[in-house]
Order: C-alpha cells, then structure tokens, then sequence
C-alpha cells in the first residue's frame, strides 16, 4: 500500500507541469474576462457654447442663434466636415492612432446636441478602452482649437473630459487567487489521472499486440 502511495506521488511530482499549464490558462482566462469587463470602450467628453459678444456676428444675430441652439448645431455638424476630420486624423497620429481613414473615423465618433441646451457631447467607440478616451478628448480640443480658427470666436469650454474608469475596487483578491489556485490543482490532477489511465490503457494494447504477434 506504501509502495502505491510513493509511486503515485512520484507520478503526481513527475506530472506536475500539468498543474502549472492549468494554473497559467485559468489565470488567463480569468484576466482576459476581467480586463473586458473593467473598461468600456466608449468614451463620452463634453463642451459648452456660451455667448461671446463677436465682432463676426451682430450681436442680435448671435443672441438669435444662442437662443435657438443654432450655433451648437452648426459645431456639430462642423465635426462631420471633411476640414474636420482631416485636423483630426493628424492629431491623432502624433499619438500613435495612424490606423484610421476619414470614414472610419466619422463612424468611431457621435456628436450630438443635449435637448433644450447648450451642451455638446462627443461619444466615442473605439478597439481599446485607451483609445476610445483619447479620441473623444482630441475630438473635444480640436473643436475648440478650429472653431477659434474659423469662425474667429472662443465661446467653446471643455466641461467634461473621458476618463478612464477607477478600477481600484476591482482588484483581484486574496479570495479569488486561492479559488483559482485550488480549483487548477483540482484540474490538474484529474488531467495527470486521465492521463496515468491512458498509459496504461497504452501498455497493455503494447502487450497485447505482442502476444498476438508471438501466437
């Protein structure tokens, strides 16, 4: 009985590096769903368009258009120009973004006006949670910078910018490591006793083989 006990833990000892493999795939099965989960990627910055007395505008024509939310419409529909797009895509290369055409990035961003209000949100979905935020954030200065440039006025402020999420509540805890320690080794050992099985299962197809080819 001794005997078995010792070769069996030797086998166990021998085979231990299925354990290990268990341990690495559920531990990174675990960390691939975890990291999908902590972050969204959609990224959402806002801006405001308050009044500037302009010297582009008559002042009732500009009261006009502020009161009827006409001039947050006109930003964003500027956003879809290809002038805009354009501005934007070489922005976003300095930071590394060099992936994406004028299509595809009118497709990444969502520019809409708050009902009843002044306020511009600019959404942004994009492959990488990172991305999305810088993007939407770009997406937000870039508007301020050319509406300053083209329509000779600075009535836009940048009221919200994206942000990662804090994830510091999420950490993987004590209790979680020790789940996923116990239940690999448990893997692990049923995969060392299936495979123990099927050697045998091997030896004596190798003994019967043998046997058969004396007869």
């Amino acid at each position: 009985m001794e005997n078995i006990f010792k070769k069996s833990f030797i086998y166990v000892i021998k085979n231990s590096w299925l354990i290990l493999l268990t341990l690495v795939i559920v531990f990174s099965s675990y960390k691939i769903v975890f990291d999908s989960k902590k972050y969204t990627n959609t990224s959402v910055s806002k801006v405001f368009v308050y009044e500037n007395k302009n010297k582009a505008y008559s002042y009732n024509y500009y009261q006009n258009i502020l009161k009827n939310n006409l001039l947050s419409k006109d930003y964003s529909e500027f956003t879809k120009t290809d002038y805009f797009l354009n501005k934007l895509l070489l922005t976003l290369k300095k930071y590394g973004i060099k992936n994406l055409n004028k299509d595809e990035l009118s497709n990444i961003i969502k520019v809409n006006n708050v009902e009843e209000s002044r306020i511009i949100t600019i959404e942004t979905k994009y492959d990488t949670p990172g991305g999305s935020v810088l993007i939407a954030n770009e997406t937000a200065k870039t508007l301020k910078n050319e509406i300053k440039n083209i329509f000779l006025t600075n009535n836009i402020n940048i009221i919200e910018s994206s942000t990662l999420p804090n994830v510091k509540s999420e950490i993987i805890g004590l209790k979680d490591i020790l789940f996923f320690f116990f239940l690999s080794i448990t893997i692990g050992l049923i995969l060392i006793s299936l495979k123990h099985k099927l050697e045998i299962l091997d030896t004596k197809d190798i003994k019967k083989a043998k046997s058969n080819s004396q007869v």
